[in-house]
């Protein structure tokens, strides 16, 4: 996952057509769990919980080996 932080009283920067559009996102815990993928074989398993632009998500990653 990747993010840039913006320093409190900072204003999010105005997008111009064409680029990126900036989200505010608070991560407030990270958890690392092992998730069975089949045939025998497991993967670690990042999640993040979030809130994004108001509302509270859990994000997923892979973590590669």
């Amino acid at each position: 996952m990747y993010g840039q932080k913006t320093r409190w009283g900072q204003e999010l920067p105005h997008a111009k057509p064409g680029d990126d559009y900036p989200i505010k996102v608070h991560i407030s815990g990270i958890h690392y769990r092992k998730e069975y993928i089949g045939s025998g074989q497991t993967a670690d398993v990042i999640y993040a919980d979030a809130v994004m632009n108001g509302k509270k998500l859990e994000l997923r990653g892979q973590i590669e080996p």
